[in-house]
């Protein structure tokens, strides 16, 4: 699959409590909360030393926190199982995020334009999900 140089990592809490405890051993580690890009169920983390050591000033990767128990997580893995099993869905989705690659979009735009793709999809896997309960 096509992707951006940026790899995705998901830290897994097994309650929202904790994420108080996480944020500051994070910090410790040169990771500030995103609160612009966080949401119940995923928080989101910039390292700020990576910043200033990769040559081209970019980000290397997206660092997430989820509670084991929150939709946001079910979705991130279920849309992945979804794309394992289905190759047609794989070319789609790579040409979709070539055209927001290509039209210049910024982070907020990138993430925007993938996300009718994702919701589609996540329909339809509840829906078939709920079609064989029947």
């Amino acid at each position: 699959m096509i992707a951006k140089p940026i790899v995705d990592l998901d830290i897994i809490i097994e309650n929202y409590d904790r994420l108080p405890e996480v944020v500051t051993k994070l910090n410790g580690l040169g990771y500030i909360h995103q609160l612009q890009w966080s949401f119940k169920g995923r928080e989101a983390f910039e390292n700020l030393n990576e910043k200033s050591t990769c040559l081209s000033n970019r980000i290397k990767h997206h660092l997430y926190v989820c509670d084991e128990n929150s939709m946001e997580l079910k979705n991130r893995l279920d849309f992945r199982d979804y794309l394992r099993t289905h190759p047609k869905a794989v070319e789609e989705y790579n040409h979709l995020k070539t055209c927001l690659v290509t039209s210049k979009s910024t982070r907020a735009e990138y993430t925007e334009g993938k996300t009718k793709f994702i919701s589609n999809i996540l329909h339809k896997i509840r829906k078939n999900k709920l079609d064989r309960n029947y």
